[in-house]
């Protein structure tokens, strides 16, 4: 041992003897800088509980249940995995490494009485209460959560996203071919009714001479058109469930080489199916009832019967 001013040495090396070595130098020397350093008096010992992804499981050959020791920001660590997670936001499989989710309080706890270096959380999630503004929570988290320089606020993101002209034209198209495609089907059907109608006169004229009244007439004309609707709608449901399974998963906007998380599932709405059901069945019925007053209208039902010539 050397005691020299300001500085202590410790030394056991034995050169050449095969024995370990030990060197200890303390400085004991004021610097000009004061103060008191507060932290825990011990760091955690428990493992800290976590949520893992599939990928990280994989990767680590881990289970849940386990316990993990980990290097966080060259910092040892304990973790228990206590399930496991597929999505989560703002985390992406980049590296096929997966990600695990900690208490955000504990892990800084755990940080902090480690090391003289405080740790703070640099992104944060918050979910907004209705009575409260947007406007209210991103002031406050600016100014309370240390490290957060900026606040993004999802139905400003939501709405950046809607107005993308991309987006818009989309949907402009989508709508007006739908539009477009109702009226020319309405069109058509009248028309196809009413024509389909007056070149049958001669059936019509049999079935008047067998006694037909002229209600039982025009029923007969309804239900065939009730039939013909009713089957165009099961045949273009069934089309547009294959069709939605084939075109809709390659509509998902990406960046980059990252798939899409989570992934781009097409879903059936059936709500909405129904609506534009009844919205159809609404308009065909009144086109099918134009149609069938314009027969009243030509008199149909007194064409000349078979049986009295």
């Amino acid at each position: 041992t050397h005691i020299i001013p300001g500085r202590i040495q410790y030394s056991t090396r034995q050169a050449h003897s095969g024995k370990s070595s030990q060197y200890l130098d303390l400085f004991m020397e004021a610097n000009g800088l004061e103060g008191i350093l507060l932290a825990s008096p011990s760091p955690l010992n428990q493992p800290l509980p976590a949520l893992a992804s599939a990928s990280f499981l994989q990767r680590s050959e881990a289970t849940v249940g386990e316990t993990l020791n980990l290097s966080i920001d060259s910092e040892p660590m304990r973790i228990e995995i206590v399930g496991m997670v597929d999505y989560f936001p703002t985390m992406y499989e980049d590296l096929n490494a997966g990600f695990i989710i900690i208490n955000r309080e504990l892990i800084l706890e755990s940080f902090n009485a480690r090391s003289n270096k405080p740790v703070n959380n640099n992104e944060a999630i918050l979910a907004v209460e209705t009575a409260v503004s947007s406007q209210t929570v991103s002031a406050a988290a600016l100014s309370r959560l240390s490290g957060v320089e900026e606040a993004i606020e999802q139905e400003t993101v939501r709405r950046t996203i809607k107005a993308d002209p991309m987006a818009l034209g989309l949907r402009s198209v989508t709508l007006f071919g739908y539009l477009l495609t109702t009226v020319l089907s309405l069109i058509g059907f009248a028309t196809h009714f009413y024509l389909s109608a007056k070149q049958k006169e001669a059936i019509y004229g049999v079935l008047r001479s067998i006694g037909m009244s002229p209600g039982q007439l025009y029923g007969v004309l309804v239900l065939e058109q009730v039939v013909l609707i009713l089957a165009g709608l099961a045949i273009g449901t069934l089309l547009g469930v294959v069709l939605n399974q084939i075109t809709l998963p390659g509509l998902p906007i990406t960046f980059g080489d990252r798939p899409a998380t989570p992934p781009f599932i097409a879903q059936n709405d059936w709500k909405a199916v129904i609506q534009i059901y009844i919205t159809l069945a609404i308009a065909f019925f009144i086109s099918l009832g134009i149609a069938t007053l314009l027969l009243w209208r030509t008199k149909l039902h007194q064409v000349l019967r078979v049986g009295e010539e």
